[in-house]
């Protein structure tokens, strides 16, 4: 009795591994219901937004509505922009990094910064008016158009971080001269 005990818990094991073998990662599920939405819609492929807003945390979600899901990542990586640009063009009560990393930029800068922030507070609108009511077509436009919006902002963003850190050890030496410490 007890060969046949153990001869059925080898038979589950075996079973088990059929089916983990067979069955599909939740990220392959995801991907290829993106996918479909990608035909249908036009949006750019997985990988590219997957690399900018990492869609891929999507797999661990239950939901009827992946499209806006996949929104509420690149809402959230676009929201998150938004409220740095805004702490550059409005430094008040900012850490101290801000304010080094302003004396590094000149109203050129300043400038580029103010304009990204109205095409990104244009984009938080739309992205408020999706979360009031559901429309797939919105949702799948407002994905497009943030992509594309995103590639430029993107290349804006670079050069203000890499203009930032290359005068950095300029504007640093400000900061070991103060003795304010909080």
């Amino acid at each position: 009795m007890e060969e046949n005990c153990e001869k059925d818990k080898n038979v589950n094991v075996e079973e088990n591994l059929e089916i983990s073998v067979d069955s599909k990662s939740g990220l392959e599920v995801l991907k290829e219901d993106y996918a479909e939405l990608e035909e249908r819609f036009g949006l750019p492929s997985f990988d590219l937004m997957n690399r900018d807003f990492q869609i891929e945390k999507i797999q661990g979600e239950d939901t009827d509505f992946l499209l806006r899901e996949v929104r509420k990542y690149v809402g959230d990586k676009f929201t998150s922009y938004l409220r740095f640009l805004e702490t550059l063009i409005q430094p008040n009560g900012s850490q101290a990094f801000v304010f080094m990393m302003l004396k590094s930029l000149d109203s050129d800068d300043m400038k580029k910064i103010r304009e990204m922030y109205a095409k990104m507070a244009r984009k938080e609108l739309e992205l408020l008016e999706l979360d009031i009511e559901y429309n797939i077509e919105k949702e799948a436009e407002f994905v497009n158009t943030t992509f594309e919006m995103w590639k430029e902002i993107k290349e804006d963003l670079i050069f203000i971080m890499d203009k930032a850190k290359f005068n950095w050890d300029k504007s640093a030496p400000d900061m070991k001269k103060s003795h304010y410490y909080g």
